[in-house]
């Protein structure tokens, strides 16, 4: 990249006004410029399974590690502090790829506590769906997949953005295939974005040394019949095959962490080898 010129539309960003039901948020196709985007899709690190993973994991090429360094810097984190007016001088972020999309991802939820401002960005060429599998889903509720304001196809170069708010539900119906993206979050301090790298490091080294599963080695998981030896009275205990997700294990778009689930919400029962 030349000096002068920039991976992002930031002046469109800026300019661009959030839409304000059920809670802010800013969608934005061509935030990544039309003319960076063969570059970028060039560069984009080989993810043949689904999951978040953390930068520190990857090997993206030249052009993907200037657009990150991009979204990182000071001009862009204080254009989205002054556009949801939430104060992120001097918070620490981090960043997570997705390269495919499982049957079992996408399911409602709100981003963890500990993050501040989601800022995802795009990057599928030739993506045609409008509606339905793949597409975020901006939720009036935290209940119904189909009671949204706003869905978003995953094209090439569109930005989704929004505060971390305990009413900022959102999902998508399933997909499966290759859906990529970057993930981008401010934090609460160090510690936070600590955790994070963390968990997707261990993640993704759980993942290379267990090939033929899915499943990681933070999946926190609710006690059901199947673990617990069914309704019998001194019935022996099934084994732990089936389990319930909680908010660690639901999937969306790329929170890997303590997620907030609402309690009424019951997904129903995976197979304990998957991920979330």
């Amino acid at each position: 990249m030349t000096a002068g010129t920039t991976y992002f539309d930031l002046g469109r960003f800026r300019a661009t006004a959030p839409i304000p039901s059920p809670f802010p948020h800013l969608v934005m196709e061509n935030f990544l410029r039309p003319e960076h985007q063969a570059a970028i899709d060039r560069d984009f690190p080989a993810i043949r399974r689904g999951g978040s993973y953390d930068l520190s994991t990857l090997a993206p090429g030249p052009a993907m590690i200037a657009a990150i360094e991009e979204l990182r810097g000071e001009a862009m984190t204080t254009a989205v502090a002054e556009k949801f007016g939430v104060d992120l001088h001097g918070r620490p972020t981090t960043v997570t790829l997705r390269g495919r999309c499982r049957a079992r991802d996408g399911r409602i939820h709100a981003d963890s506590r500990d993050k501040l401002v989601t800022l995802l960005i795009y990057l599928n060429p030739g993506w045609s769906e409008r509606t339905g599998g793949g597409c975020l889903r901006m939720l009036r509720s935290a209940s119904d997949i189909d009671d949204h304001e706003t869905e978003v196809p995953a094209r090439m170069g569109t930005l989704v953005a929004f505060p971390c708010l305990p009413n900022a539900w959102h999902g998508h119906r399933p997909f499966e295939g290759r859906r990529r993206s970057i993930q981008l979050n401010w934090v609460t301090d160090t510690a936070a974005a600590e955790r994070s790298r963390s968990r997707h490091r261990w993640s993704a080294l759980w993942k290379k040394l267990n090939p033929l599963t899915s499943g990681g080695p933070f999946r926190r998981v609710r006690p059901t019949a199947s673990t617990l030896g069914g309704g019998k009275a001194g019935g022996t205990p099934a084994l732990p095959g089936r389990v319930r997700p909680t908010a660690s294990s639901i999937g969306g778009e790329g929170d890997f962490g303590p997620g907030i689930v609402p309690s009424t919400f019951q997904p129903a029962e995976v197979e304990s080898s998957p991920d979330r």
